[in-house]
């Protein structure tokens, strides 16, 4: 595994981290699966309050007990709790379901626009100051709004933002990564394999259960899904290249960038294995080369 570090602050993290939303249903296996992320060198766990209901925590919380000096809690405030009694109150349910006494990096899951940011940023800062946080950071801002986040910070700053980023998705590109390299903050990327579009394992004839929530998502409606079906090709074929899959492609495009650190989300110990073979190699020139001329042709 490789590692590199969050933004400006002291947390050396694994360049893939895992995240413990759990979509397809918290099972038994699901702490084993975080533990054996941990074995194979992981030591970022991305979880939030509002997962399962304060579940998701519980079980990263159960996962980590014996092991909480080997990673890095990651965890995020819900946008109906920005206000600043309301963030405080969040962060203490959030320290007893993980069973610590810090959160090394606390996120604002969602901005509100009813909450104004200077009154989270000052709650946010009591918690670094009262030791229960160690890091503030922020989820789905775009460059304004963090930068009004920043100004609101007195005595703390923020390190890392997570927002959507992927091969197909890149709109973070044009503005906000820009302003994240200028000022050290690090891009948590989630969705990084599309919603698993990216895996390679849908083909042409994929249909999506009746109910799914795929059924909702632009990206599997058509001209979209066809059109990304075309860099599935592509990188396929690198794939081959290089005795990798389709995934290990697509997560080692986004964790060879330094200030970009991808989380992906898993339902069984094999995905974790998989998806830790996207590091320790790198993509040629040429490989990039092919791979952004096929996003070009996207045009989604």
């Amino acid at each position: 595994m490789e590692y590199k570090r969050i933004g400006k602050s002291d947390l050396r993290v694994s360049s893939l981290g895992i995240g413990a939303a759990f979509r397809s249903g918290i099972t038994e296996s699901s702490p084993k699966i975080i533990r054996k992320a941990l074995d194979l060198g992981i030591n970022l766990i991305d979880t939030a309050e509002i997962y399962h209901k304060g579940m998701s925590e519980k079980v990263v919380g159960e996962a980590i007990r014996d092991r909480r000096d080997e990673v890095v809690v990651k965890t995020k405030v819900a946008r109906d709790h920005l206000k600043y009694d309301d963030v405080l109150k969040a962060a203490d349910g959030s320290l007893k379901r993980l069973g610590v006494n810090m959160i090394d990096l606390y996120l604002v899951h969602h901005p509100n626009p009813n909450v104004p940011v200077e009154e989270t940023m000052k709650a946010m800062e009591k918690l670094v100051d009262e030791g229960k946080v160690r890091y503030i950071g922020v989820s789905n801002f775009d460059d304004s709004l963090i930068k009004k986040a920043q100004e609101a910070l007195s005595r703390h700053e923020i390190v890392a933002n997570e927002v959507k980023y992927n091969l197909i998705e890149r709109e973070i590109e044009e503005n906000l990564l820009p302003y994240c390299k200028k000022e050290g903050i690090s891009i948590i990327a989630y969705s990084p394999l599309a919603r698993g579009l990216l895996t390679g394992r849908f083909g042409e004839d994929f249909e999506i259960p009746k109910g799914h929530w795929r059924k909702r998502d632009p990206l599997f409606q058509e001209p979209n899904f066809s059109k990304a079906l075309e860099l599935v090709k592509v990188l396929r074929k690198i794939a081959g290249i290089h005795d990798k899959t389709v995934g290990q492609v697509a997560l080692n495009w986004l964790a060879s960038k330094p200030e970009v650190i991808p989380i992906f989300g898993v339902s069984s110990i094999s995905q974790v294995e998989e998806n830790c073979g996207a590091v320790g190699w790198k993509l040629n020139d040429e490989d990039l080369q092919m791979i952004e001329t096929a996003c070009k042709k996207l045009s989604l």
